[in-house]
């Protein structure tokens, strides 16, 4: 028997949180019950054409729209240590075994110290920094010096 590892990730839900009526997935019921959202601003910028995948997560799992999303062993789920890749931004869960991920594009994020052409990465489901910390996911483009948050070309490949 598999022993379930226990997460600290405030915006994971579990599917064994939600018990479904007769008809109703459990992801049917995790829809209409309201829980974590992490909103996200887009911005045009340039020729950046923004795109949106399908990926693989585990079906125990679901994940927060908005959230930073990573591979962990080719399944996607929220970025953390152990994150291998940076994938984009989780838009929906689709289906008992899918997620739809933003993976393209400019988002506007609250980093402290960036600076245009910084290197961004990421620590967590909405944690992001400039120290080289975590998963690279993009560059700055442009800094709103007067809020501290800044456009970020995602995803960094180079």
């Amino acid at each position: 028997m598999k022993r379930a590892i226990k997460t600290t990730d405030p915006y994971m839900r579990h599917v064994r949180d939600f018990l479904p009526k007769a008809g109703l997935s459990s992801l049917d019921v995790s829809r209409r019950t309201p829980g974590p959202e992490l909103v996200r601003t887009r911005e045009l910028v340039g020729e950046v054409q923004e795109r949106y995948l399908y990926f693989p997560r585990n079906p125990e799992e679901l994940l927060c729209r908005g959230a930073a999303c990573g591979t962990i062993k080719g399944i996607v789920s929220h970025v953390c240590q152990r994150s291998e890749k940076f994938v984009g931004f989780c838009v929906d869960n689709v289906d008992m075994g899918g997620v739809h991920i933003w993976a393209r594009g400019t988002v506007v994020l609250k980093i402290p110290g960036a600076k245009p052409y910084d290197r961004v990465y990421c620590t967590g489901p909405d944690s992001f920094n400039v120290s080289r910390e975590g998963v690279t996911i993009g560059y700055v483009v442009r800094v709103f010096p007067e809020d501290g948050r800044c456009s970020v070309i995602f995803p960094f490949e180079g």
